[in-house]
Order: structure tokens, then sequence, then C-alpha cells
């Protein structure tokens, strides 16, 4: 994992990691064989308060309004945060 921007903010992340549906060695930039690689990049939205994604009065109005759409989608993209964290303290080893 790279992060291209302060770690406070990590606003681009760049990750990289070894393709498991390429079992062949390919060639890297400086002609070195090694195994194929996925990069994925990410760009965060931009906020107006680095500390916090959603504020309390905007999860007030959600609540307020019933917006269950709203609510699942902050929802959904909590749990694809802790999966991604999952698999990264999983794959460094880390046990807890």
């Amino acid at each position: 994992m790279k992060i291209d921007s302060k770690p406070n903010i990590a606003s681009e992340l760049t990750t990289t990691y070894v393709d498991e549906n390429v079992k062949e060695r390919v060639r890297d930039a400086a002609g070195a064989m090694v195994r194929a690689t996925i990069t994925d990049y990410f760009t965060a939205k931009e906020q107006h308060h680095r500390m916090a994604f959603i504020g309390i009065l905007d999860f007030a109005k959600i609540i307020d309004e019933k917006d269950y759409e709203t609510a699942h989608e902050l929802l959904t993209e909590s749990v694809t945060v802790v999966g991604v964290l999952e698999k990264a303290r999983s794959k460094a080893g880390i046990k807890f």
C-alpha cells in the first residue's frame, strides 16, 4: 500500500497485490521476473473536515427523515472498509 498524501488524510491510496489468477512470472519495468500484480487506485471524496466522513447533524437528518437508503449505503461502505482492513491484517500475518 502506498499513501500518496499526508498519512493523517490518506486522500490518495495505491494498493498493489499479487494476481492469484496468473501463476507464470512476468517481467517488471527493470526486466526482473516477478509475479503478476494488480494495482488499485483510490481517491477519496473531498471532505470539508478531515476528522469525520459524515457529521452528527447528518446522522440526525438520516434518522429524522428515515433515509434508509443513505443509512444502508454508509453501512455498506463501513463493512467494505472493515473487510479491507481485515484482509490487510491477515496478509501481514497480524493475529489478535
